[in-house]
């Protein structure tokens, strides 16, 4: 079975992403993974992603939205326990950017 381009895009982006991530060019880890959103917008573990690279670069509306899409859109799906921990985690995020959020407004 052969990969689809959009899978191969996908795939070349990854691999892009996650060497911006180590390099911590989160501006340009950012960028592709709008990319990476835009070829799969069910993908929702890229909207985590974008929302905690925004975090990063302290936009912090856009790691809200995204953080809460996020848990919105995986909410609805069996997780196992280290699922359930990475949620509690980014729960634990999004009430600090909504103080961060609100205090800003």
């Amino acid at each position: 079975m052969h990969a689809t381009k959009p899978q191969i895009l996908a795939r070349m982006l990854l691999n892009l992403k996650r060497v911006y991530v180590r390099m911590h060019s989160f501006p340009q880890a950012r960028d592709v993974t709008e990319l990476l959103v835009a070829v799969d917008p069910s993908a929702t573990n890229e909207l985590r992603d974008r929302g905690l690279l925004a975090f990063h670069l302290k936009d912090f509306s856009g790691a809200l939205r995204d953080l809460q899409a996020y848990l919105q859109l995986s909410a609805s799906t069996t997780l196992d326990e280290e699922e359930r921990e990475e949620h509690a985690q980014i729960w634990e995020h999004v009430k600090t950017l909504r103080r961060r959020v609100a205090s800003l407004n």
